[in-house]
C-alpha cells in the first residue's frame, strides 16, 4: 500500500495559545499518523526485496524519522529540526531538516550544555535567547545564525532513546504549543524505534532469499532471433553465357598482348642502334661543352707533357693536341692561365698563389708541454728592480710564434703583471727550439709559455 505522509497545518493559520495552554489529544492526533508501523514494515520488506538485507530496518526508520523531522520544522515556526538517539555512549543525529540544523552523525553532548541537561533532567529545555543563556555557546550558535531552541527528550519509561530539538532565528520563538507538537511527535519516534528492533528481528529479513531464476540463454536467443526467411525466398534463375561477350574479352587480351610487344620490339631497336654506333662518337664532347668544365692546372700540365693516347696506341701530333686540349701558360704578370681552342678558361693570380701558400704556412698549436721537449735553450729573465721594491710577483703568460728553424719570431702578452712582463718577453725571445717537423718538413708552430717571477 503506498504511503502518502500527511503533513500539519501552517501554525499561520492558527492562533497562538498562550503559554501553559494544554491543546486536547483529538487535536493533536488530527495530523500525526497512527499505521507508522505498518509503513515502516512495508518499506522494510521493501529495502529487503532489493538487497537491503539486514540493514533494511534501519534504512526505513532513518526514513520515517525524516519524515516526522520534516514534519516538525512545518508544524512550528522553526527553521531546523533534528532527532538524535543514543547510539551506546554517545547521541547520534539520525534525520535533520533546515540550514541552521545540525548534520548527520552530528554528537550531541549528553554531559554539558543544553542536550546535557535534557539528557540528564529528562525535561524539556528552552533556550529563548542564544546570546544570553550560559548553557549554550553563543558564537557557534551565532555563526549558524541561531537564537532559539527548544529541545525535548524522547523518552522509553525512565530511559532516554534520544532528543528531538528544534531551531529558529529569532529570539523567543517556541512556547508551550511547540511543546506539544515535539511531544506527540516524539511518541511516533519511539513507536517507529521499536517497530524497526522488532522487524530487523523478523526471519523475512534475516534470511537471504536466492536470487530470481534466469530464463535459459538458449530460450532467450530463440526468441530474440529473427525466423529464417531464406527458405521463403523464390531461387535466383541463372542467365545464359553469352558468347558474344566472350568473344570481345578475348580480342581486348590479343590486343594488349600484341602492344607490349610491338612497343619490347622498338625499345630493343633503338638500344641495339646505339651500341653499333662508332666508340669515338659516344665520348666526343661538343666544343660548348669542353669550354664550360673547368680545368685542372696539372691535368692540363700531365696531359701537354706527355700526350693523350689514343685508342690504337699511337701518339696523337703536337699541333693537332694544341687545338683540341687545354695548356697552362704563365703570362708575364705572374698570372697562372689555361687556355683552350684559343680562349681562357681558367686564371690564377699571384694574390691568390699567395693566400694558398700563407694558408699552407699557418703555424700548428701545440700544448706547453709538447714545446718543453723541443726546448733547446732557455734564458731566465732578469728581475726588474721596481717590482722587486715594490714586491710584485707572480706568473706572466705569454703567447709564443716559433719559426721553421726554431727562433721565436713573435711574443705576445696575454697576462701578468705589467712590471713583469718586458723582462719575461725579453728573455723568452732568445729561447731557441729544435725544428718542429710536419709530415718530415720543418714548420712553425704556436704555443703559451708562462715565466714565474717569485721573491727571493
Amino acid at each position: 500500500m503506498a504511503h502518502h505522509p500527511t503533513f500539519p497545518p501552517d501554525p499561520s493559520e492558527h492562533p497562538r495559545r498562550a503559554e501553559g495552554a494544554v491543546s486536547s489529544p483529538a487535536r493533536q492526533s488530527d495530523w500525526i499518523e497512527e499505521d507508522d508501523i505498518l509503513h515502516l514494515a512495508e518499506l522494510a520488506a521493501t529495502l529487503a526485496s532489493h538487497g537491503g538485507g539486514t540493514h533494511s530496518a534501519d534504512l526505513a526508520l532513518d526514513l520515517m524519522l525524516n519524515e516526522i523531522v520534516e514534519q516538525a520544522r512545518l508544524a512550528t515556526t522553526a527553521t531546523g529540526a533534528a532527532i538524535a538517539l543514543l547510539r551506546g555512549d554517545e547521541m547520534v543525529c539520525r534525520a535533520t531538516t533546515g540550514a541552521n540544523a545540525p548534520g548527520l552523525g552530528v554528537r550531541l553532548s549528553t554531559g554539558t550544555g543544553l542536550s546535557g541537561a535534557c539528557v540528564q533532567s529528562r525535561q524539556v529545555q528552552r533556550c529563548d535567547d542564544t546570546e544570553i543563556d550560559p548553557r549554550v555557546d553563543a558564537a557557534s550558535y551565532r555563526g549558524l545564525e541561531v537564537r532559539s531552541i527548544l529541545m525535548l527528550p524522547i523518552l522509553d519509561g525512565d530511559e532516554v532513546a534520544g532528543v528531538f530539538q528544534i531551531l529558529s532565528p529569532r529570539p523567543n520563538a517556541f512556547g508551550q504549543r511547540d511543546i506539544q507538537t515535539l511531544q506527540a511527535l516524539s511518541r511516533r519516534i519511539l513507536d517507529n524505534i521499536k517497530s524497526a528492533a522488532e522487524v530487523s528481528s523478523a526471519p523475512a529479513l534475516t534470511e537471504s532469499s536466492p536470487p530470481p531464476a534466469m530464463p535459459e540463454l538458449d530460450q532467450i536467443s530463440a526468441e530474440l532471433s529473427p525466423p529464417r526467411i531464406s527458405s521463403q525466398l523464390p531461387k535466383r534463375r541463372s542467365r545464359p553465357r553469352d558468347r558474344s561477350t566472350d568473344i570481345l574479352n578475348a580480342t581486348v587480351i590479343a590486343l594488349a598482348l600484341l602492344l607490349g610487344w610491338m612497343l619490347g620490339r622498338a625499345e630493343w631497336q633503338r638500344v641495339a642502334g646505339h651500341q653499333r654506333q662508332p666508340a669515338n662518337s659516344t665520348s666526343a664532347q661538343r666544343p660548348d661543352e669542353a669550354s664550360q668544365k673547368p680545368i685542372n692546372p696539372q691535368t692540363a700540365a700531365s696531359t701537354q707533357g706527355t700526350g693523350e693516347k689514343r685508342r690504337d696506341g699511337a701518339r696523337p701530333e703536337p699541333s693537332k693536341l694544341s687545338n683540341t686540349k687545354s695548356f697552362p701558360k704563365v703570362s708575364a704578370a705572374g698570372d697562372l692561365v689555361v687556355y683552350e681552342r684559343g680562349k681562357v678558361v681558367f686564371r690564377m693570380g699571384p694574390a691568390q698563389k699567395q693566400a694558398q701558400t700563407s694558408i699552407r704556412s699557418m703555424p700548428d698549436t701545440i700544448s706547453p708541454e709538447t714545446a718543453k721537449d723541443y726546448l733547446i735553450q732557455r734564458v731566465e729573465p732578469q728581475y726588474p728592480e721596481a717590482a722587486r721594491s715594490q714586491h710584485i710577483q707572480g706568473p706572466v703568460t705569454l703567447d709564443v710564434v716559433v719559426d721553421e728553424e726554431g727562433k721565436v719570431r713573435n711574443v705576445k702578452v696575454l697576462s701578468g703583471d705589467s712590471a713583469l712582463a718586458p723582462a719575461a718577453v725579453d728573455a723568452v725571445q732568445r729561447w731557441r727550439f729544435k725544428p718542429y717537423l710536419v709530415n718530415g718538413r720543418a714548420s712553425q708552430f704556436t704555443t703559451q709559455i708562462t715565466v714565474n717571477f717569485v721573491l727571493p
